[in-house]
C-alpha cells in the first residue's frame, strides 16, 4: 500500500521530500505509523487548457503506477519528444490532454495494457520571432512573457536597419500571410504598432539601389565614384557639386552620361536624374589653346585667342588685335578659312556690320582675318 500511495501523492503532482523505508514496531510488537514529512507541490507552469506545446516547451510525465516511465524533457525544435518504450513522439501542436492521450496509444497495446499519463508543463518555450534581412544583427528575437513584440521594437533589438535596407520592404511573413511595411509608416506619430505573433519572421530587404554608384569623370575637380542615395534622386547637377564642381577648362554644354552602352548628351546644370552604374563625362574645352589670327591694318598683328564659349565675331577678333591703325579700311576686310580641304576666301563690311546694316560675321577657329589699307 506504501508503494501505492507514493505514486498517488506523485499523481497528484507532489514530491515526497522523504518517506521511511518500511514500517516500524515498537518493543511490544505494534506496528507504529509510517512516518512521511510534508509533501510540497511541485513547480509547474500553469497554461490555459487550449495551449498547444511547441518546441522549446519542457514537460513533465508521470505513468500511474510506473514510475520507471517518469520523466522530464525537452521538445526538439520540430516538436518531438522521446520517453522510455517510446523512441519519439511528435506532440508540436497539441494541448497537454491531446498530447497526454496520444502518449497512453503509444504505450498500447505492446508495453503497457491501460496505461494512465499525466503531461505537465514545467516550463513553456520563448516565443520568439526571427528578424533577418538589412538589419544589424540577425537572428532570434523573444517575445517578452505576459508583454508584446512590434515590428519597429524587433528591429531595434536587432540593431537598427543596416545602411543597404529599404526602408519600403519591411515583409513579415507569418505562416502563408505576408505582409509589407514603410518603416516612415510604421513610425509616424499616432501610428498603431504591428504586434507580432510567435514564429512571425521579419525580413527587411536590401534596397536595390544598395553597393551601387555613379562614375564622374573628367574636368571635375574631385573625379570619384558616388555612392547612388537609397531615398533620394541623384541629378547631374548634384553629382557634379559632390565633385567640387567643374574646372575652369571644362565644357559644361559637351557633359555626356553613359547609361546602358547609349550616350546621352546634356548640360551641367541639367536636372535630369542619374541611374545606378551610370559614367558622367564631363570633357575639356576644345577652345583652349585655339586662336585665330589677325593682320594687315591692326594694331597688334598675330594670333587672338578663341572664346572658350566657342563664340568669336570679327569685331571683337579686331578688338583684341588692338584696334585698326589710322589707315584701316573696314570695308575690305577678309576672311581666310579651309572648308573641306580647300582654301576658301570671304569677303566682310565691317564698318557695315559695326553700324548694324550688315550681320556679324562669325569667325571659326584657326581663320585668318587680313585688314586691308585705305587709299587716298
Amino acid at each position: 500500500m506504501k508503494i501505492h500511495l507514493i505514486h498517488f501523492l506523485a499523481l497528484l503532482g507532489f514530491s515526497i521530500t522523504s518517506v521511511s523505508a518500511q514500517e516500524e514496531t515498537d518493543g511490544d510488537g505494534e506496528d507504529k505509523k509510517v512516518a512521511i514529512t510534508e509533501a510540497k507541490p511541485a513547480t509547474k507552469f500553469k497554461p490555459s487548457s487550449n495551449y498547444r506545446l511547441r518546441g522549446g516547451d519542457e514537460v513533465q510525465l508521470i505513468v500511474y503506477e510506473e514510475e520507471e516511465l517518469n520523466k522530464t524533457t525537452t521538445l526538439t525544435p520540430t516538436g518531438e519528444a522521446s520517453f522510455l518504450l517510446i523512441e519519439s513522439i511528435n506532440l508540436n501542436g497539441l494541448t497537454l490532454a491531446e498530447a497526454a492521450a496520444k502518449i497512453e496509444n503509444a504505450f498500447k497495446p505492446d508495453y503497457l495494457k491501460k496505461p494512465k499519463v499525466t503531461l505537465d508543463l514545467i516550463t513553456a518555450a520563448d516565443e520568439r520571432v526571427s528578424v533577418s534581412g538589412a538589419v544589424v544583427s540577425m537572428g532570434q528575437i523573444a517575445i517578452p512573457r505576459g508583454g508584446t513584440l512590434d515590428i519597429l521594437g524587433a528591429i531595434l533589438r536587432a540593431g537598427g536597419l543596416s545602411e543597404e535596407a529599404d526602408k519600403s520592404k519591411i515583409v513579415v511573413t507569418r505562416g502563408k500571410d505576408r505582409q509589407v511595411y514603410h518603416l516612415d509608416a510604421l513610425s509616424e506619430p499616432g501610428a498603431d504598432p504591428v504586434l507580432l505573433l510567435n514564429n512571425d519572421n521579419i525580413d527587411v530587404r536590401i534596397h536595390p539601389h544598395a553597393n551601387k554608384s555613379v562614375l564622374v569623370m573628367g574636368e571635375v575637380h574631385s573625379p570619384m565614384d558616388i555612392p547612388f542615395p537609397l531615398d533620394s534622386p541623384l541629378t547631374v547637377g548634384i553629382a557634379i557639386g559632390r565633385c567640387g564642381g567643374t574646372k575652369t577648362t571644362a565644357h559644361a554644354p559637351g557633359i555626356t552620361i553613359q547609361r546602358n552602352g547609349k550616350t546621352l548628351s546634356l548640360n551641367a546644370g541639367s536636372k535630369t536624374k542619374l541611374a545606378p552604374g551610370d559614367v558622367l563625362k564631363v570633357p575639356p574645352n576644345p577652345y583652349i589653346g585655339k586662336f585665330v589670327t589677325v593682320t594687315g591694318q591692326v594694331n597688334t598683328p598675330g594670333q587672338v585667342p578663341f572664346a572658350t564659349n566657342g563664340s568669336l565675331n570679327i569685331a571683337t577678333a579686331l578688338t583684341l588685335a588692338g584696334g585698326k591703325t589710322q589707315i584701316a579700311d573696314l570695308r575690305k576686310v577678309s576672311i581666310l578659312r579651309t572648308v573641306n580641304g580647300k582654301p576658301t576666301t570671304y569677303k566682310a563690311d565691317v564698318r557695315a556690320m559695326l553700324e548694324g546694316k550688315q550681320k556679324m560675321f562669325s569667325l571659326k577657329v584657326g581663320d585668318i582675318v587680313v585688314v586691308g589699307e585705305r587709299l587716298f
